[in-house]
């Protein structure tokens, strides 16, 4: 656990940014390999729990109970680490796994296979690339399956270095974009860089959040090359921390409406902080004494973090007991000099040039937001306000799934009953509500008059 947070003298603001004559929209890089394997820890290696039929460690010849030690000559004692080797590996490579079976070592080799591209059921997805500082994000436009040249939604994921492909049915972006294609949507996602398929980029945790926003502006300027598309009817879709990136992009490029969802533009470090305070009380880890006095004990320490003001080593000390902090001054998986640069970034002047159509939707039971002030206030800032609206999402929460009301969630989670509904992203209950797909669907249909 680290002790002291190192202070970044200066940060660099500044982007390389693609030259004029650069086109931004380029070929999708080559897929990431996949082995086609379920596996799981095992007492220092990984336990083979399921074969995908036809993948490449069927291919192979490796079997369920297997145990896999080594990838490529790299030696393998958690499914992190496998998940780690796989992710500098692309498909059609040659790939050797070394697996333990009844007490006898064997090696196999085979050439690697490609993850298999998401299935939805009313859109195809079509794998693209995005020109980005000397390397290629990667991207994808799933276009529904009864609609040709469809006005499309680009969707700006939220905070965690994770790739924005979704990971199956149980996934509510999954649901959320299949509520999209079915409305005759297309659905434009771009990387952040090192995630996903894209290739010589800097890792999502070494890049600022200039460098990031930055990323999803080229993918707009690529999305406006593509010929197969509405271009005159472009919706931005910002969730979460992508609802901070949202306004800059709709202030540039002017879309035809922008959407933000669980998002907020005041400061990230007051923000964090609230966060702390009020977050174990909503969800019944913690009384209000407790929690109050544990955010102001750490509360110099993030404010170290994010404006890189000098704090006491207790609140360092109170700071990395509450969450997880690395050596090298990470918290919450990002550097320090991505906070300082997101936390000097003007949300409020970029909202006030967005002069196009905007709706702020706040889920009712959102805690990861905490409350809806800011979503509120979002639809006054801007250049028409009289073309903004906000609008809460009944019974949703910060993944967009339908949970309940705020009290409903509270009394599930005080009866340990609540996570298994937590990514359901549609209620069993027919009854429930609408969507967040509905609610965007029907607020995009409203612009059309």
């Amino acid at each position: 656990m680290i002790r002291t947070l190192p202070t970044v003298v200066s940060i660099l603001l500044s982007v390389c940014v693609a030259s004029a004559s650069a086109s931004p929209l380029t070929e999708a890089p080559p897929r990431r390999g996949a082995l086609g394997i379920g596996a799981q820890d095992a007492d220092g290696a990984v336990e083979i729990a399921a074969v995908v039929e036809g993948g490449s460690a069927a291919r192979m010849g490796v079997r369920k109970g297997d145990r896999l030690t080594k990838l490529n000559g790299v030696e393998l004692q958690s499914v992190d680490d496998l998940l780690a080797s796989l992710a500098a590996l692309r498909a059609g490579e040659i790939t050797t796994v070394t697996v333990e079976r009844e007490g006898t070592e064997k090696v196999l080799t085979d050439t690697l296979a490609p993850r298999p591209l998401e299935q939805f059921v009313s859109g195809t997805v079509v794998p693209a690339g995005v020109s980005y500082q000397g390397g290629t994000l990667g991207a994808s436009l799933t276009m529904p399956k009864k609609s040709d040249s469809p006005p499309v939604v680009y969707y700006i994921q939220g905070l965690a270095c994770a790739s924005m492909e979704t990971s199956g049915n149980t996934d509510p972006n999954a649901g959320f974009f299949e509520d999209l294609l079915a409305a005759g949507y297309a659905v434009w996602r771009v990387e952040k860089p090192g995630m996903g398929d894209s290739v010589d980029t800097k890792h999502c945790r070494d890049v600022t959040y200039t460098e990031e926003a930055e990323a999803f502006r080229q993918g707009y300027k690529a999305l406006l090359e593509r010929d197969d598309i509405d271009r005159t009817k472009i919706v931005l879709f910002g969730h979460s921390l992508g609802g901070l990136i949202a306004p800059g992009l709709a202030a540039e490029f002017d879309p035809y409406g922008t959407v933000v969802f669980g998002t907020l533009f005041s400061s990230w470090a007051e923000y964090r902080v609230k966060l702390a305070r009020y977050q174990p009380v909503m969800l019944g880890n913690r009384s209000a004494a407790s929690s109050f006095a544990n955010a102001d004990a750490l509360e110099d320490g993030m404010m170290e973090i994010f404006r890189g003001t000098p704090a006491s080593q207790e609140s360092r000390d109170a700071l990395c007991a509450y969450y997880t902090c690395t050596d090298d001054g990470r918290i919450f998986g990002r550097n320090p000099a991505y906070w300082r640069t997101l936390e000097a970034t003007d949300f409020v002047g970029a909202w006030s040039r967005v002069d196009t159509p905007v709706l702020s939707l706040a889920g009712e039971s959102d805690i990861a937001i905490i409350d809806d002030l800011d979503q509120r206030l979002i639809p006054l800032m801007t250049a028409a306000p009289e073309k903004a609206t906000f609008q809460t999402a009944k019974g949703i929460n910060h993944f967009m799934a339908q949970v309940g009301s705020p009290e409903q969630v509270y009394a599930e989670r005080k009866a340990g009953t609540h996570r298994a509904a937590q990514f359901r992203y549609r209620s069993p209950d027919p009854n429930f509500g609408p969507t967040v797909g509905a609610y965007t669907v029907e607020w995009i249909a409203g612009l059309d008059g």
